[in-house]
């Protein structure tokens, strides 16, 4: 179809086409929440119980709407004059939206994740609000939408599923039927991505989490992973390199307590900021929060002792664990959970150092995306000042120069993303793109003027003066648990050989101890691997079961084990072994087995 219009704002008319088919088949008194356009549809929150059965009709009733080209209007009217007018059609959500943007302006109660433009700013400072009509049905919707419904011709969209939801995200509030539709340009776009969709749920890390026995999740604590020792021991390689890699770059490794009291969190705006997203509690009269991140804690090990400029920059890395009151409706396995690990580091800086510290971090980002192949997957974004900020402009305006100066003397390409920065600082997003052409937000860079104040943070400078130092706050693979995430559904559980928790087993043809096995097991035994860890030891055992050699081999694949080592009496006589990569056989001789492990370790 031609694209007349941006692609969200087609989303978002079908949405309000959508609803009103919902209310033409079951009633105009349904009440409706919010319904905003995604990014491969839209979907409408509705007080009222919808099944499958039901997606035919609706579905076809859109299309009847679509042909009868109905006009759609928008008029601006005062915020009491919309709440009498919800309160006659009794929609209750649309009355306490509105109740909240007399009170609160459109900033506080932005529903849809998206940031206001100044025409809607300036319309909530006046008073006034918009109401859109398509045909019959009439919402509150900031806009813009099409002038009419038959301009959505062309469009291939799909009725897709219903969930729940809770209203406004809060767990307190009535759960609503969320209705989700699937939108695009054409039919081959909408086979397409229901295509990639299936991919995406053969590869999903929860069921894969299982089925390679890394982690699981159970009722008794959600958005909180168990693991298991296979997934212990492939978030202990990744932190083992990052480790390994950090005392080398100069960056030293701290650990601080996972609770204290709420005057920390008042001293870094936390509590300002970010209390409704902190586990809190009371003990012996004070309050307390589990950290929902490192940084205030960085500032108190900077405070322990006097420092000075000979001491800058001062690198402080942790990877402690972090727990966030994530919404219940927003925890989605490892990519949103309640407890987690940061490869996080608090880089204490002069401002001539700040430049030369950002180039060194994305160098580190270069180096371990590379690691994984994925670098060329990586994309970056600077995020900027957000509406509800500590500090005043002028700092803001000069940290985001800064990091802009630094992208693009990189050379890397990147992105902004308007008023998306911390409380406390601009920052720059790592994205990483994934073979399914996801996209998802693993590391940042944040430069912070701010909590150094805060804290009242100084060091002596050369000419005896105290000086605030700036600190960079970054994360590298970001959430250990997200990045793990999106490595299994990436690779399909395929994991890269040096972080697979059981790089090879080892798969006698006949059940039994024998000389020739023990010397297998002995050269295996003495391997340690180069790349990318330092003396690395390979990690393989033995499966001799009562199983046939096929069964045994079906078993080794579907637990993703890079390399098989097979042999046969033959094979004792010839002195040889099979190697079975990816589905094809290596024969070679026993004494070359050492070497032909190292090679194949740096290549797959």
């Amino acid at each position: 179809m031609a694209m007349k219009y941006d692609l969200s704002l087609l989303r978002h008319s079908l949405q309000h086409v959508m609803v009103l088919a919902v209310r033409r088949l079951f009633g105009f008194e349904i009440p409706l929440g919010v319904g905003p356009a995604l990014e491969n549809g839209c979907y409408q929150d509705l007080d009222f119980s919808l099944t499958p059965d039901h997606f035919p009709a609706i579905a076809q009733e859109m299309g009847r709407i679509i042909e009868e080209d109905l006009s759609v209007e928008m008029r601006l009217v005062p915020i009491n004059e919309a709440i009498d007018f919800f309160t006659r059609v009794n929609q209750p959500y649309k009355i306490e939206l509105l109740n909240d943007i007399k009170r609160f302006g459109t900033s506080r109660v932005d529903q849809q994740g998206e940031h206001e433009s100044q025409e809607v700013v300036d319309r909530s400072q006046a008073g006034l609000v918009s109401l859109y009509s398509f045909g019959e049905h009439i919402d509150l919707c900031r806009g813009p939408h099409v002038a009419r419904t038959g301009e959505l011709r062309g469009l291939s969209f799909q009725i897709d599923r219903i969930a729940g939801a809770f209203w406004r995200g809060n767990e307190k509030n009535k759960m609503l039927c969320r209705l989700y539709a699937l939108v695009f340009p054409s039919a081959e776009e909408l086979r397409s991505y229901l295509s990639l969709r299936e991919e995406a749920k053969r590869r999903d890390h929860r069921k894969l989490g299982e089925r390679l026995e890394l982690f699981f999740f159970h009722p008794s604590a959600p958005g909180m992973a168990y693991w298991l020792p296979k997934g212990v021991i492939l978030k202990n390689k990744l932190i083992d390199f990052w480790r390994e890699y950090h005392q080398k770059a100069g960056y030293q490794e701290i650990q601080s307590p996972i609770l204290n009291k709420r005057a920390l969190w008042e001293t870094s705006g936390h509590w300002r900021f970010y209390q409704e997203d902190m586990f809190r509690c009371e003990s012996a009269g004070d309050e307390f929060a589990l950290k929902p991140m490192n940084c205030a804690n960085a500032m108190v090990v900077f405070q322990f002792k006097p420092r000075s400029y000979r001491d800058l920059p001062l690198r402080l890395s942790d990877t402690d664990i972090l727990h966030r009151n994530e919404r219940t409706g927003s925890l989605n396995g490892l990519f949103r959970a309640r407890c987690f690990c940061q490869d996080d580091s608090h880089n204490f800086v002069t401002a001539e150092q700040v430049r030369s510290e950002i180039e060194s971090i994305l160098q580190i980002v270069r180096d371990f995306y590379s690691i994984f192949g994925l670098l060329e997957n990586v994309h970056l974004y600077l995020s900027t000042r957000p509406d509800d900020f500590m500090g005043d402009i002028e700092s803001w305006e000069r940290a985001e120069s800064e990091l802009a100066t630094v992208l693009s003397a990189s050379g890397i390409p990147y992105d902004i993303k308007e008023k998306d920065g911390a409380f406390y600082g601009p920052k720059i997003d790592i994205h990483l793109r994934d073979s399914l052409n996801r996209e998802w937000q693993c590391g940042t860079i944040q430069l912070d003027f701010q909590l150094p104040r805060n804290f009242a943070l100084e060091y002596t400078d050369r000419d005896g003066s105290r000086q605030v130092p700036i600190v960079i706050h970054r994360v590298i693979y970001g959430s250990l648990e997200r990045f793990i995430g999106i490595v299994l559904e990436h690779f399909a559980g395929r994991l890269p050989f040096w972080i697979a928790p059981l790089q090879l087993r080892v798969l006698p043809v006949r059940k039994g101890q024998s000389p020739y096995l023990a010397e297998i097991t002995g050269i295996l035994e003495s391997v340690y691997l180069d790349q990318p860890l330092s003396h690395n030891r390979l990690r393989f055992d033995v499966d001799d079961r009562e199983e046939s050699l096929g069964r045994r081999v079906r078993d080794a694949e579907l637990e993703k084990i890079p390399v098989l080592l097979i042999f046969g009496p033959r094979d004792e006589v010839n002195g040889t072994v099979v190697l079975r990569v990816r589905g094809e056989d290596r024969i070679i001789d026993l004494s070359d087995l050492s070497d032909v492990v190292l090679e194949l370790s740096a290549r797959i």
